[in-house]
């Protein structure tokens, strides 16, 4: 056992996380406060306004597992870092796809903030003892009428953007405004590469899980030919093989090499 092995945090077995970038080969290898805190300082914000892509996908780039959600995808060191996550964050964003499909937990202390065009959010499974301010639905003023009249009597905090057909500046100022500056975004993959090829992504947070799911549906959705480099600022293993990968926009043409 080394020093730095010595001081590492400790919590359970076969839950380590060695980090491989930076090349510091620091370990925690368990899920105490001081292991959290570990974590929590390799995903601090860089800024006050903050826009960070949360993904996990298989080796072959599916961002489900054959049940058609993210879980089968997921372990316990997975949501942990999740966890840390949202704890930096003011608003979770997720669309109403993803809402629909997988469900979602409220988030701890973020609020989760649903874009939607139609403000239908049939089969949700948020539970019926949530906070109402801490759902937050962003919609189309132009569409409001629809909206309104679809989500009905959900308790939730509704947020109008400008226009019939706001993008992700248009979202990112909008919950900024509102007391949401710093922002993690879960997908699903339509609303991950709007914010991709828009330029709104301050960095990405990506889980790989060692299996490979077939057929796989992609983490980032849309059709046109697009490229946009990343580079890797952190990344960290557990040992079961999972790596957990932080990177931020290139700001090299790397195409024109």
């Amino acid at each position: 056992m080394t020093e730095a092995d010595a001081d590492a945090p400790v919590i359970a077995r076969g839950t380590g996380l060695t980090e491989i970038v930076p090349a510091t080969a620091s370990r925690c290898t368990g899920r105490t406060a001081d292991s959290k805190k570990w974590v929590s300082e390799r995903y601090r914000p860089q800024a006050d306004r903050w826009l960070a892509l949360n993904m996990i996908s298989s080796i072959n780039g599916s961002a489900t597992g054959p049940d058609g959600t993210s879980e089968t995808l997921s372990n316990r060191t997975d949501r942990m870092i999740l966890g840390v996550i949202r704890d930096h964050a003011d608003a979770v964003l997720v669309g109403a796809e993803s809402v629909r499909a997988e469900g979602y937990v409220m988030p701890k202390t973020a609020v989760l903030a649903v874009v939607t065009r139609s403000g239908s959010l049939a089969g949700h499974k948020l539970g019926d003892d949530y906070d109402a301010e801490r759902l937050v639905v962003l919609y189309p003023a132009g569409n409001e009428e629809q909206v309104l009249a679809n989500l009905g009597d959900l308790p939730c905090r509704r947020l109008a953007m400008p226009g019939n057909d706001p993008g992700p500046a248009e979202i990112v100022e909008t919950l900024a405004a509102n007391g949401y500056p710093s922002v993690v975004c879960e997908g699903g993959p339509s609303l991950a590469g709007q914010f991709i090829r828009a330029g709104q992504v301050d960095a990405v947070y990506l889980s790989v899980a060692p299996t490979f799911v077939l057929p796989a549906r992609p983490l980032i959705g849309g059709d046109d030919e697009f490229q946009r480099w990343f580079t890797l600022d952190g990344l960290l293993v557990d040992d079961d093989g999972n790596t957990y990968h932080r990177l931020r926009p290139d700001t090299q043409d790397r195409t024109a090499a």
